[in-house]
């Protein structure tokens, strides 16, 4: 569900910035579902759909069999939209995997008019960004009590949401593609991404932070009942080599209890440290790099589930050695 807000409360046309905003995400979304099989409403909305069609709804069943539904909003604002609005809001929000909210904070009164709407049902895990300017100053706990209400195993609430807000301004201009690397990176579930990796897609302008993912237990590449056993007591990993340029090494651990484990690396030359919770990292998804000059890099990985930890060691000069241990704190 992607809402948006307008830049200037009645404008009518694509010179608002919000407007032009969800023009733009109506392309983009369009363009993204167009490779299956997909179904528009209404039949006949442009691609820029503007104030003339403030809610269109894409379903398509994609090659891979995913059937995804995704329903396009604008309003004014959030906080005076109406009944019609809240009743709508509503009835999308209950099966929601993704919400995003793209407009004004209003200082505050539009992020806590957001969080006051919608019905929740349990069980039903939902990924909340509230996308406006500064939102983290503004929001409380009201989404998490609701979830808390509807879930009598959850009395804090945040194990079926995760709340993303801003601690920055966002730009009306960057909104449809923020709401876009969210949904790329969730149709894409093949490749599992961490919040981190679905942030690189956002304009580097915003500072996004995440609550209530404390709880979180998915490691991508170690799914529930998947797996060997954690491995209790291991004894750390030890390895060296010696590496030409653009010449990899790789390495991983056992399926490792939760808990901190430190990578450590020192040798010559310009060796690079990649690290991963989950599968192996690539030159561009890892999630630790320290991108040091020479071979001395240093890795803390903090697991809160089980899960194995993969790494590499790339060379970047024409000779470098690396001596790797890892061990668990």
């Amino acid at each position: 569900v992607a809402v948006f807000g307008k830049y200037e409360d009645g404008a009518t046309t694509s010179a608002d910035s919000g407007v032009r905003a969800y023009n733009t995400f109506n392309n983009s979304i369009r363009d993204v579902l167009r490779g299956g099989d997909l179904t528009i409403e209404p039949a006949d909305a442009p691609r820029d759909p503007g104030v003339e069609v403030p809610e269109v709804r894409y379903e398509a069943t994609m090659p891979n069999g995913d059937r995804v539904v995704v329903t396009a909003i604008m309003v004014d604002n959030v906080r005076t939209a109406g009944r019609a609005f809240d009743q709508r809001y509503g009835e999308l929000s209950t099966d929601a995997d993704l919400i995003v909210y793209n407009g004004h904070a209003g200082l505050g009164a539009n992020i806590r008019a957001l969080a006051g709407k919608g019905k929740w049902k349990q069980g039903q895990y939902a990924m909340v960004f509230l996308n406006g300017c500064d939102t983290y100053a503004y929001v409380d706990n009201a989404l998490f009590e609701a979830h808390a209400d509807v879930n009598p195993d959850d009395p804090t609430g945040t194990k079926n949401v995760d709340v993303l807000t801003n601690a920055l301004p966002s730009f009306f201009a960057s909104m449809a593609g923020a709401t876009m690397a969210l949904v790329k990176a969730l149709l894409d579930h093949e490749q599992p991404r961490t919040y981190e990796q679905m942030f690189q897609g956002v304009d580097r302008s915003q500072i996004i932070l995440v609550t209530g993912e404390e709880d979180n237990e998915f490691v991508p590449g170690f799914g529930e009942g998947d797996g060997d056993a954690p491995t209790e007591g291991w004894a750390g990993l030890s390895t060296e080599g010696t590496l030409a340029r653009d010449e990899a090494k790789a390495f991983e651990t056992p399926v490792l209890p939760a808990g901190t484990y430190d990578f450590e690396m020192k040798g010559t030359g310009d060796a690079d440290l990649y690290v991963r919770v989950g599968q192996a990292p690539t030159l561009s998804a890892y999630d630790c790099r320290p991108y040091k000059g020479g071979s001395t890099e240093a890795c803390r990985i903090e697991l809160t589930t089980p899960a194995a930890i993969h790494g590499m060691v790339r060379g970047y000069s024409a000779e470098s050695t690396f001596e790797l241990t890892a061990f668990g704190q």
